[in-house]
This record gives C-alpha cells, sequence and structure tokens, in this order.
C-alpha cells in the first residue's frame, strides 16, 4: 500500500469511527498528517446542520508505541451547545432579552458523550472544561441599566459558585443591535449601522470581560 493509499485508509477509519459514535453521516474534508514528533494525525470532517466556513469537526487520531489507534472528536461541542446555552441564560435570570453564545470548537470531549447526552452529564464526565462565553442583553427603555448591570455581577457570582471555569464577554446593547447579532459576531449589524448611520452611544451600554475560577474567584478585566 503506497502512502496516499495509506493515508486514505486511515482518514476512512477515522471517519467510520465517527458515523459509528454518532449514528449520523460525516463528510471528510481533509486528513493531516503530524510531524515526526508527533504521534497524532487529524481527519477534518462536516456534517448537515454545521456551517463549513465557521465550523469544523476534527477527529484526533493517536497510536502508540504498540501500533493501537485511537480517536478523539469534537463533534459534541456543537451537538450540545444550543443545551448549554439555553441552561446559562436560564441560569442567568435576566430581566431583559438575553443571547448567550459559546465557542467550544476546539475541545475534545469524553468519549462516553454521544447523541442523547445532556449538559448534566457533560459537566460530570468533563468538570475541568474551559468555558469561553459571549452574553447579550437588550437594552429598552423599559429596563433600568443599573438593575441589569447588578443581574450580571450576580449572574458572575452564580458561574463562580459552579466550579466551572469561564471566560466571558458580557454585554448590554441596544434593541437593534441585539435583533442583528448572530453567533458569528455582529456583520449583520456592522451592515445595519453602516446603512443606518447608527450612533455608537445608541449601540454598546455596557461590555465587560471577566474570568470566572471557583479557586482564583472572578477577575473583572475591565
Amino acid at each position: 500500500m503506497d502512502s496516499k493509499q495509506e493515508l486514505r485508509s486511515e482518514g476512512n477509519k477515522a471517519i467510520d469511527y465517527i458515523n459509528n459514535k454518532y449514528g449520523i453521516t460525516f463528510e471528510p474534508l481533509e486528513y493531516e498528517v503530524g510531524d515526526f514528533l508527533s504521534s497524532s494525525d487529524m481527519v477534518k470532517c462536516t456534517t448537515d446542520g454545521l456551517d463549513k466556513e465557521n465550523e469544523q469537526v476534527n477527529i484526533l487520531v493517536q497510536s502508540d508505541k504498540d501500533g493501537k489507534t485511537t480517536y478523539k472528536d469534537n463533534y459534541f461541542g456543537y451537538y450540545i451547545r444550543e443545551q448549554l446555552e439555553e441552561y446559562h441564560v436560564k441560569l442567568a435570570g435576566m430581566s431583559a432579552s438575553t443571547k448567550i453564545f459559546f465557542g467550544m470548537s476546539s475541545d475534545y470531549y469524553d468519549n462516553d458523550l454521544v447523541i442523547g447526552s445532556t449538559v448534566d452529564d457533560l459537566f460530570e464526565k468533563m468538570p475541568g472544561l474551559y468555558y469561553i462565553m459571549n452574553m447579550y442583553v437588550a437594552k429598552t427603555d423599559d429596563v433600568d441599566l443599573t438593575t441589569l448591570e447588578t443581574e450580571i455581577e450576580a449572574f458572575a457570582e452564580r458561574l463562580k459558585d459552579s466550579g466551572r471555569k469561564y471566560s466571558c464577554v458580557l454585554n448590554i446593547v441596544s434593541q437593534n443591535e441585539f435583533d442583528a447579532i448572530t453567533r458569528y459576531g455582529q456583520s449583520d449589524f456592522k451592515n445595519y449601522v453602516r446603512k443606518a448611520k447608527v450612533p455608537d452611544n445608541e449601540r454598546f451600554f455596557y461590555s465587560r470581560k471577566v474570568d470566572i475560577d471557583k479557586e482564583e474567584g472572578i477577575t473583572w478585566l475591565n
């Protein structure tokens, strides 16, 4: 078997692994070979429901000295993402409309986490996972800004008490911006601003970065 055939064979095995694990079909995109110091290769793939430009499924292919091959992947992060976001919106308990987005595409998940697993399963299986979170809260005329700021600080305390690690950007924004914000940033809103010439002071009312850790506590970075 030549090297290209061997790579194709290993890539197919990785795709078989992830198809069987989740019970859905993945499309291979690329096979990356590790350097001579690495015992790991990478298979990149995608499946229905993912944005090929922004969401990439990675399968880590590892071989030990005895030639045994094992696989890890990051797909579960995409599967559980919306459930995790809904969980944290409820945990925040804000008195105004709230959107929370998680960036989790680079983590490799416990192989016991599959379709049907829950947020609680994730917390139990991977207690040391580091969460990157962006939250947006809509400021309207009938909502007091001070109240929202107090609620955000209380949310940060609840995150700390959970024992999990977070890096967060917490925002209070205008209703127009809130409506336009999507998972992949504010490109839709920027187009709106350019066309409507919305002043900066009508966009962001509050934006703070914070690191949260049970041991280190809450560290406000701005």
